[in-house]
């Protein structure tokens, strides 16, 4: 056994310890009682957070599409136990934002539950987290009945499909992407100043930042059993800072004016534009047997207003998200994006990367409007958005040194947000959907399997296909639609 693997392996075992020590305050019984009245809770009063899948019979345990792809390579006790750990930090994370969502009259009740069945001073949040100790002590003793729950569930509807007929309706939806990916193909022909006018431009801007090495970052944080690159607070804080772009948004109304995401007075979620946030989440992803870490930045608007009464796509909210995924050696391999509803999913891949050939069927491949811009240390992506339809259309490289600055804020803030009351609410509805952003199109696309095909949604639940089906956090996205450049 290595240094690496002894010291996984002692801390486990301490944790072990430390679970058994709790577990004459509280026992596994009490523990899974405590979760099964917590659970009941969150659940009747609509606050349960759908970022994440609970597995099912092990309520501590939360899983994403990244996680249950690497199952099958959890096949030692020390890479299982490893995997165990990820999963019950994910639940802890979403648990105690659900814990702050509470009315504070059933957090309260929950708070005497708390003290009935695990006996102590500790809050909720922290007798949740002994417990999870506890029941993992029982439970690691059984991996294949562990690894048999961990599934991510699709966000396609095939009883959808089968009720709209999809083999056939797939047919004009998908000549309708081709349309569309063809207009996309004219516009990025066309001469940027034709497309955007510089006079309506305003640069949103991040803050200065010094250069790190990020290749240091990645291999140091990737010393674990599943070699997951897994930087902590400071180096994630630092990597973001150092890879977040440029947005040159051509603006002609305050709905092309990115802010942070607020509740109203209303109980209605708004953008204040005084203050400009891009929000930022870490993913991962697998490509050619390493696994890659991913940076996410969620740029919002008001809305994507409406050209008329027959506007299919416009209404409250609208936004960007924008992902670089990290080659080992910390240079970008990829970038790609989406709008938060799961739509327009573009590509743009470094020189590294070559495009698999298209299929022959009627599946949607990876656009790929423009190849990614080669940047000099210290340069930015600028990315210019359409006013109106933010659509982005057309990545250059660092050409604004100033403009108005925007902020960087954790994604998970939008998971709990306060209300004028003093009481927090999540952004995100029960079914991962975002209140109120509904559009018209709905009800044309639902034939494709996809829930409320339009509506802005929460991390985990975007559908980025309509012909076939496509996840935007699938581990093996990458690896489906491109190889490296310099594979035969």
């Amino acid at each position: 056994m290595n240094f690496h693997s002894f010291k996984c392996r002692l801390g486990f075992v301490a944790c072990l310890c430390f679970a058994a020590l709790f577990a004459s305050a509280a026992s596994e019984s009490d523990c899974r009682r405590l979760y099964d009245q917590v659970d009941q809770a969150i659940v009747r009063s609509g606050v349960r957070d759908a970022q994440e899948t609970i597995v099912k019979g092990y309520p501590y345990l939360r899983s994403n599409r990244f996680l249950a792809s690497v199952v099958t390579q959890a096949d030692s006790d020390e890479r299982f136990d490893f995997l165990l750990r990820q999963m019950a930090a994910l639940d802890q994370r979403a648990r105690r934002l659900e814990l702050s969502n509470l009315p504070p009259s059933t957090r309260a009740t929950l708070e005497l539950a708390k003290d009935d069945l695990v006996p102590g001073e500790t809050d909720l949040s922290t007798a949740l987290e002994q417990c999870a100790n506890t029941l993992l002590s029982v439970d690691n003793t059984q991996p294949n009945a562990i690894k048999a729950k961990v599934v991510t569930a699709s966000r396609y509807s095939v009883f959808k499909r089968l009720l709209g007929f999809y083999p056939i309706s797939a047919v004009p939806f998908s000549r309708g992407i081709r349309k569309f990916q063809a207009q996309m193909k004219q516009i990025y022909g066309r001469n940027l100043n034709e497309v955007i006018r510089d006079t309506d431009v305003i640069f949103h801007v991040p803050a200065p930042t010094e250069r790190v090495d990020i290749a240091a970052i990645l291999r140091d944080s990737s010393d674990n059993p599943l070699r997951i690159p897994m930087p902590n607070a400071d180096r994630l804080a630092q990597l973001f800072a150092q890879f977040a772009p440029n947005f040159a948004i051509d603006t002609r109304g305050d709905f092309d004016r990115p802010g942070a995401i607020k509740w109203g007075d209303d109980g209605r979620s708004h953008v204040d534009p005084s203050s400009p946030t891009i929000y930022t989440l870490a993913s991962h992803t697998q490509f050619e047997g390493q696994t890659l870490l991913q940076l996410n930045f969620a740029i919002w608007f008001s809305e994507r207003p409406k050209k008329g009464k027959l506007d299919m796509l416009g209404g409250a909210l609208d936004g960007l998200i924008w992902r670089v995924t990290l080659a080992p050696d910390g240079a970008p391999l990829l970038y790609d994006s989406i709008h938060p509803c799961g739509c327009h999913h573009l590509f743009f891949p470094s020189d590294r990367l070559r495009a698999l050939p298209p299929h022959r069927s009627l599946q949607e491949v990876a656009y790929v409007p423009q190849l990614a811009p080669r940047l000099s240390p210290g340069e930015r992506p600028t990315i210019w958005v359409e006013s109106a339809t933010h659509y982005i259309v057309r990545i250059t490289n660092d050409v604004a040194h100033s403009g108005a600055p925007y902020e960087l804020a954790d994604n998970d803030q939008l998971r709990s947000l306060p209300n004028s009351d003093g009481s927090r609410r999540s952004l995100f509805r029960p079914d991962g959907l975002i209140e109120g952003t509904e559009r018209g199109e709905r009800w044309f696309f639902w034939p494709m399997g996809i829930a409320n095909a339009g509506a802005m949604r929460q991390w985990g639940h975007h559908a980025t296909a309509f012909v076939g089906m496509r996840h935007f956090d699938d581990a093996n996205l990458i690896e489906k639609a491109f190889v490296s450049a310099n594979s035969k």
